[in-house]
């Protein structure tokens, strides 16, 4: 069995390949060659234990993904969102790799950011915005820098400190994009004009005006994956020319965003 690290995904496998991979996986999602259940969610004292089985027959594989949502692991010098996940041979049942899923789960998830930036974003794209600072901030910011040339990226969240502590590494990490990333001590001005917008925060609230949203952005919101969640105010809704989802089942089932 293999047993892959962050370092050794990164080694193999590049924010680049992730979207294509993603886009990849949504066209034989949408083709119905995979078999993907909801996903079983535990409420735990502490945080969210989430279980993802998927099966495809084509690739003869099957896998899971427990990722386990803890809001307390940063005080603790750990991610919010902690997992592996397991890669199935489908013939034999034997688990063939066992793989970080912490980082795999900033990656796919980010990667799904980016293949919409790359199908849905203006092509003249040349201001982002990114809120939230957490885990899987950085892969986020790198999904969007791969999804269009852009010249600046403003970087806002609740703790400001915090947001000028990940500016500095993400240009230390980021920097060969060539895009100016700026720390924004508020949101809604790290919006405000912005082509492309990810969002992901735990947010219970909407984290910025739906007045700052210029008309044509692309909003990419990951965080609420629960009722009780929500990143985007309201009116954002009624300026969308489109809403896109991943799995409509899923978003009617867990979005807080969209079911409130």
């Amino acid at each position: 069995m293999l047993l892959l690290n962050k370092e050794d995904i990164k080694s193999v496998f590049t924010m680049c390949d992730a979207i294509a991979a993603d886009k990849e996986c949504y066209r034989m999602f949408n083709e119905g060659k995979f078999d993907v259940p909801l996903r079983a969610v535990i409420n735990g004292s502490n945080g969210n234990f989430l279980f993802m089985p998927a099966y495809s027959e084509e690739m003869c594989a099957a896998g899971l993904k427990i990722v386990n949502i803890m809001p307390g692991n940063p005080k603790k010098g750990l991610p919010s969102s902690i997992g592996q996940v397991l890669l199935i041979d489908g013939e034999t049942g034997e688990v063939k790799a066992l793989m970080d899923g912490t980082y795999v789960t900033a990656l796919r998830t980010a990667a799904a950011s980016g293949a919409a930036f790359d199908l849905f974003g203006r092509k003249d794209a040349e201001i982002g915005a990114l809120i939230g600072t957490g885990s899987q901030a950085m892969c986020q910011l790198e999904a969007m820098l791969c999804g269009r040339q852009l010249k600046e990226v403003r970087v806002a969240a609740r703790n400001y400190e915090k947001t000028k502590t990940f500016v500095s590494q993400a240009r230390a990490e980021l920097g060969s994009y060539g895009a100016d990333i700026i720390a924004c001590a508020d949101t809604n001005e790290a919006v405000d004009g912005a082509d492309l917008i990810t969002l992901v925060t735990v947010s219970g609230t909407p984290v910025c005006s739906a007045e700052y949203f210029r008309p044509g952005c692309t909003i990419s919101a990951v965080g609420a994956y629960t009722y009780d969640m929500q990143e985007l105010d309201p009116g954002v809704f009624a300026k969308c020319g489109k809403i896109y989802f991943d799995s409509v089942d899923a978003v009617l089932s867990e979005s807080g965003d969209i079911l409130r």
